[in-house]
């Protein structure tokens, strides 16, 4: 008999600052429009009597760098209605007087109900100049296999047909967007080379990546150990400022040979780079790249190794494979991870409840996992409101199961909810709402 799965997704439990608590923020998601009211709920919410005219004296809710309307606030809970937003996750910072702000890590979504495309992150958007005088151009293709033109950073791909990308000036990398009916068909190749060494070497491609392939956990293996060449890690990340832990381990031994914090920061792209060591004998290492806190969002990992006399460079990737450590079908119990969780049970064909209280309920049939730990699947979704029963709508459900951890993306025509990672065995608990 099949399996079937039941998620429930719900706000962000965080860590405590001070006597403050945040429990639950219901719903996670809104319109770019604004207007969304949102529950913010937890102990310790109603701040002092206003001692001063500052913002920082009063009760205050921000989604992003944008304050909402406060319309209630007690002891338990605080009121507060989304202002407009570009569309994306953004960080909630709730203050309460006398206590410090609290700052919960992409806690909201803000969803675009006419734009349903998928971002592809591009590490090197851009070219700049180098050291020893080198200087590097970055060339993007967009190839379009589809009967359609797609409209992809400002540039109309007729169907059947190849378009050079013009992008803005970011030489750490940007996301694009492609519309989501035509991904498939769509393939992006990005094509660095220092151009004062085209006569000695042609460059190298680097992988244009899917936001569905961000991890809590990327790990790089088999990097060189060489004087002739500078290493360079680079881990991107989503818009934010939060750390990731590296380490570097002797491949053959596992011996860890130092471990550090560094911080990612950016207002489109979260980046950090930072040079591979070379003080150490064993010629092969691994790196390893991790989020700092389990609240922080996923991330994505690569080196680039260029030679010191022709340029040339060399790049190491994240294996997307992680047999044979994959299940065929996700293991069944609980799954849970920063306010997401999911329950997997035997002896039911289909049932997934996908947001809290008002949020939405949504159903597919527990597909079989590919060998890489990545599955596709079709259901449908219907969205929760306090009008009486609303309609269920297509959706599409995509998962990468890494060991124990889950990475899941929900997209209907409308939003999109995640990507968001449940880890196998936690004891996070499920909450279960009613709507108003």
């Amino acid at each position: 008999m099949r399996q079937a799965l039941i998620v429930l997704l719900f706000a962000i439990s965080l860590p405590l600052f001070g006597d403050i608590t945040v429990a639950t923020v219901t719903p996670s998601f809104g319109l770019v429009a604004g207007g969304t009211i949102v529950h913010i709920h937890g102990t310790n919410l109603l701040g002092a009597p206003l001692a001063c005219a500052a913002l920082e004296c009063s009760v205050y809710v921000r989604f992003g760098d944008t304050l909402g309307t406060v319309i209630f606030d007690s002891l338990d809970e605080i009121v507060v209605v989304a202002p407009v937003h570009a569309a994306g996750p953004v960080d909630l910072v709730v203050n309460v007087p006398v206590s410090p702000p609290l700052t919960l890590k992409s806690a909201f979504i803000y969803h675009d109900p006419v734009n349903t495309n998928v971002r592809v992150l591009l590490p090197i958007a851009a070219g700049t100049q180098g050291i020893l005088n080198t200087s590097w151009q970055t060339d993007i293709f967009a190839h379009n296999e589809t009967t359609s033109p797609v409209d992809i950073a400002g540039t109309t791909v007729p169907p059947m047909s190849t378009r050079a990308l013009t992008l803005a000036s970011a030489s750490t990398g940007m996301f694009l967007e492609i519309p989501r009916s035509a991904v498939d068909g769509v393939t992006i190749t990005t094509h660095i080379r220092d151009t004062t060494h085209d006569a000695e070497n042609l460059g190298v491609e680097v992988p244009s990546v899917p936001e569905t392939q961000f991890r809590r956990a990327v790990v790089l293996d088999g990097v060189p150990t060489n004087s002739f060449y500078r290493g360079l890690l680079r881990v991107y990340g989503y818009p934010g400022n939060y750390q990731v832990v590296v380490r570097e381990r002797n491949e053959a031994t596992n011996e860890v040979f130092w471990t550090k914090a560094l911080t990612l920061s950016g207002s489109d792209v979260a980046y950090l780079q930072t040079p591979i060591n070379y003080e150490y004998v064993p010629n092969l290492r691994r790196v390893e790249v991790t989020t700092a806190q389990p609240t922080d969002p996923p991330i994505w990992a690569f080196i680039t190794f260029t030679n010191n006399t022709t340029q040339t460079v060399t790049t190491i990737t994240p294996s997307i494979a992680v047999a044979p450590a994959v299940s065929p079908v996700l293991a069944s119990g609980h799954w849970a991870h920063a306010g997401y969780c999911m329950n997997v049970i035997p002896g039911y064909d289909v049932g997934l409840t996908v947001a809290l209280q008002c949020g939405g309920q949504g159903s597919f049939t527990l597909p079989p996992i590919d060998a890489d730990g990545h599955f596709e699947v079709d259901g449908s979704f219907t969205p929760g409101s306090g009008a009486c029963c609303p309609s269920p709508q297509p959706a599409h459900y995509s998962g990468v199961v890494t060991g124990t951890t889950l990475t899941l993306t929900i997209r209907t025509t409308g939003q999109t909810i995640g990507p968001f990672t449940l880890i196998y065995g936690s004891t996070e608990p499920c909450f279960i709402g009613t709507c108003p």
